[in-house]
Parts: C-alpha cells; sequence; structure tokens
C-alpha cells in the first residue's frame, strides 16, 4: 500500500506591530495635585517593556537634608530599582532615577508613576513629581502546530490540530489560510478566529489525499494567520 510522510508546520507569523494610532487615556493610578504643579512628562512603552523614568526631586529649604522618595505605581506593574535616600544640599536640585516593569498583559493607557519625596524635616513641603507611561497597543499572533499524524495511507484523509494565540494587547480578529503542498484540498474550521488578550483557539485542518500519488510523497501544510482588516495598522 502506497502511503504519504507528513511534514506539518504551524507558520511562525512574523506579524508584530505597533499600532500608529492614538490611544485613549487611562489612569490607573490618579495623577496628584503636585505642589507648584507642573505639566508631567511622558514616555511611551509596550507591554513587558521595562522603562527608566527621571524625577527632579528639590530641597526648597535653607539646609541640607535627607529625602526619602516614595515610589507609587500601577497594579501588576513592578520596582525594579530599589530607592535609596537623597542627601540634597540647601537649594539643590536632584536627579532620582526609577526603573519600573511594565507588565506582559498591560492594556493600551495611560499609566502614572507618581513619586513623593519625604523631607527628613516634616516642616519642609516638597513636590510631588508624576510621570506618564503611556502604553501602546501591541499586536501579535502565535500559531503552533499540536498535534498531526506522522504517516498515513495514500488515499485516506487526515486531520491536523493548531492552536492559535494572542499574545498582544488588544482583542484581534485574526484569518486564517491554509497552504497545502502538491495543491491536496483541505478543509478549515473556521476562516476567522476572534480572541482576547492572551486567548487562544484550536483549529482543526482536514487533508483528503490522492490514493494515485507517489509511494513516497511528502505533503507540507502549513496554517498561515494575518490579522483582519479592522485590526491592521493604517
Amino acid at each position: 500500500m502506497s502511503s504519504l510522510r507528513l511534514a506539518c508546520t504551524g507558520c511562525a507569523v512574523l506579524l508584530s506591530l505597533l499600532a500608529a494610532m492614538p490611544i485613549s487615556a487611562r489612569a490607573s493610578t490618579p495623577a496628584p495635585d503636585a505642589t507648584g504643579g507642573h505639566a508631567p512628562d511622558s514616555v511611551a512603552a509596550k507591554p513587558g517593556d521595562g522603562v527608566t523614568l527621571v524625577f527632579r526631586v528639590s530641597n526648597p529649604s535653607r539646609h541640607a537634608m535627607r529625602i526619602q522618595p516614595r515610589i507609587a505605581y500601577p497594579a501588576g506593574w513592578r520596582l525594579v530599582t530599589p530607592q535609596a535616600p537623597i542627601d540634597a544640599d540647601a537649594g539643590a536640585r536632584e536627579l532620582c532615577i526609577v526603573r519600573v516593569a511594565v507588565p506582559s498583559d498591560a492594556a493600551p493607557g495611560r499609566y502614572w508613576v507618581v513619586l513623593t519625596p519625604l523631607p527628613s524635616d516634616a516642616r519642609v513641603l516638597l513636590r510631588v513629581d508624576s510621570i506618564a507611561v503611556d502604553v501602546r497597543a501591541y499586536h501579535h499572533i502565535e500559531v503552533v502546530l499540536l498535534d498531526a499524524p506522522r504517516r498515513i495511507a495514500a488515499g485516506s484523509a487526515y486531520a491536523a490540530t493548531f492552536s492559535v494565540r494572542n499574545s498582544g494587547n488588544v482583542e484581534a480578529a485574526v484569518t486564517l489560510r491554509v497552504a497545502s503542498g502538491n495543491d491536496l484540498p483541505t478543509s478549515l474550521d473556521s476562516g476567522v478566529v476572534h480572541l482576547r488578550p492572551g486567548a487562544s483557539a484550536q483549529v482543526r485542518v482536514v487533508v483528503r489525499t490522492d490514493g494515485l500519488r507517489s509511494r513516497h510523497l511528502l505533503h507540507r501544510l502549513e496554517l498561515r494567520a494575518s490579522l483582519a482588516a479592522r485590526d491592521s495598522v493604517p
């Protein structure tokens, strides 16, 4: 009996897009009422990034003092750098460098990191400083082969199961397309899957083989994924 050897692959999707459109504001930590208020700085980041922020701490008094920075950041984020006390001379302005880690599942939006300086002299009022971190929309789809037979009899059908995962941080409509070697006919569960961030779906491809083909035919099967038009970046 003739047989078919199979080479099924999940196409490694080269799809990793940063949205260029504006993102809506979302404050996970409220912006403070800063003493001597000023327009906050902002930086852009994507999920999973480490972000370095530079704050300014001033000592407006006429004597040197020790200042302990207290850092507030959104829930789920992580403070990477320990905050040591700052020894500031009278009238001096010091820099405080803070590094935070953005979660890999952070939704698009504006988040605040706030530094509250706590002076050793409680009579001195110091200005609270804040920096906005704008997390951008990030599209990333992963396709992995889960199960397929290694060898079948020529003329029979076989099924291959793939996992399609949305590893981005926005909901995505994913268009699926099958590439079948030797033009063998295929059928796919669904041509489009809708996935929330972090969600995955299993899809099944059925291939019908030809009993008249060569004895040692190697069949290559790929499942290709792309973002539907409504999710694409202009």
